[in-house]
């Protein structure tokens, strides 16, 4: 046979053995058990009921379970969404370029890079009311969380002003007798 020959079959096609092919083109859905891909919608599911309902917030856990899709379960591998804007590691490690937005965020530790700008800490020199923290992070409508690390002799550390993109200073009303040493955080308020 001519290997340009095209076999055209106006009716339903039932294997039940095993198939290989060269290649595939599917004009229509593909469903596999109980997965199904969807061609008009670009959708991938599990055929079967709901587990959750947003509008009440209930959640059964154990059809949640019994219809969970599961990629690269034997950790073969990584799964690489939008060539590395999202990656997932065989490891658990979660990369992403752009942002996270999300309604709650839970975790048991957070971690910052150590060159982050959004993290430090400051000393406040004996004799003085004020020093200047500089900082590419800051903008007007950030919070800045100070903590004392050191004996503050009564003295209230407070952020006093806030350069956009430049820096912000923690002040005292009165100077202090000893150096104070304080960490600070930026957090960003969109």
């Amino acid at each position: 046979q001519d290997s340009t020959t095209t076999m055209t079959l106006d009716a339903n096609f039932l294997v039940t053995g095993d198939t290989t092919l060269g290649g595939l083109t599917i004009t229509k859905d593909l469903q596999v058990g109980s997965i199904r891909l969807e061609s008009l919608t670009n959708e991938l599911s599990v055929i079967g009921p709901s587990c959750y309902t947003k509008a009440t917030g209930s959640l059964n856990e154990e059809l949640c379970e019994l219809q969970t899709i599961y990629f690269q379960k034997n950790l073969s591998g990584n799964i690489d969404f939008m060539d590395g804007a999202i990656l997932f590691e065989a490891d658990g490690t979660v990369r992403i370029e752009g942002e996270v937005e999300a309604a709650q965020i839970k975790t048991s530790e957070l971690v910052f890079d150590k060159d982050s700008d959004y993290v430090g800490s400051g000393v406040l020199k004996a004799e003085s009311t004020e020093v200047k923290i500089e900082t590419k992070s800051i903008d007007a409508n950030s919070k800045v969380i100070i903590t004392p690390t050191s004996n503050t002799y009564n003295e209230v550390l407070y952020v006093y002003e806030k350069a956009e993109k430049e820096y912000f200073i923690v002040k005292t009303n009165s100077p202090v007798t000893e150096d104070i040493e304080f960490d600070w955080w930026i957090i960003t308020i969109k």
